[in-house]
């Protein structure tokens, strides 16, 4: 049996931001995420100065791989379907720069860089409570439960400090069978 103090469901941005606040804090961490990673994403991500310090900052430098082209953007339209412009921002000063990544290659390398276990191809199902216990059920590829997560007697109430990483969260104990 594994134990983990922490179950996350998605592999996203967030998820694996979770993740690697919670591991650099010395619990075990698992992502739940339903597709086969790296998953298929058609789109891009734009990186705003601020999500580029966090990740710089938690997760490292970003690989090139994970870039699309072009790299940095100076601006954005967004059209309506006539193809008349909805919406468009002024340029940006020079020294600011927004980046854009590849979606699958970027979540990818973020949920590897969590410091979490990873189980992909694997779904949340449900969770009961039963006698006490918290119960996750979770099944892998539709073939019948891939585990179930217990929380344990005495669940750990824990608070991430707001100048740690930007999110706080109460944690309960967990383990898989």
């Amino acid at each position: 049996m594994e134990n983990f103090d922490v179950v996350i469901v998605g592999s996203g941005p967030a998820g694996s931001s979770v993740a690697k606040g919670l591991t650099n804090k010395h619990l075990k961490v698992v992502i739940i995420e339903k597709e086969d990673l790296p998953r298929y994403k058609i789109c891009s991500g734009i990186l705003a100065p601020t999500v580029q310090e966090f990740v710089k900052e938690h997760f490292g430098e970003i690989p090139e791989e994970c870039y699309s082209q072009p790299k940095s953007i100076k601006g954005m339209r967004v059209f309506r379907l006539d193809g008349s412009i909805l919406l468009e921002t002024p340029p940006l000063p020079e020294n600011v720069k927004f980046l854009s990544v590849w979606r699958s290659g970027f979540d990818n390398w973020l949920a590897q860089e969590s410091g979490a276990v990873i189980k992909s191809k694997c779904r949340f199902e449900n969770f009961q409570k039963e006698n006490g216990t918290l119960i996750v059920q979770l099944k892998s590829d539709g073939e019948g439960i891939a585990g179930t997560y217990r929380h344990r007697e005495r669940p750990a109430s824990f608070q991430v400090r707001e100048n740690d990483t930007p999110f706080s969260l109460i944690i309960c104990r967990c383990m898989i069978d």
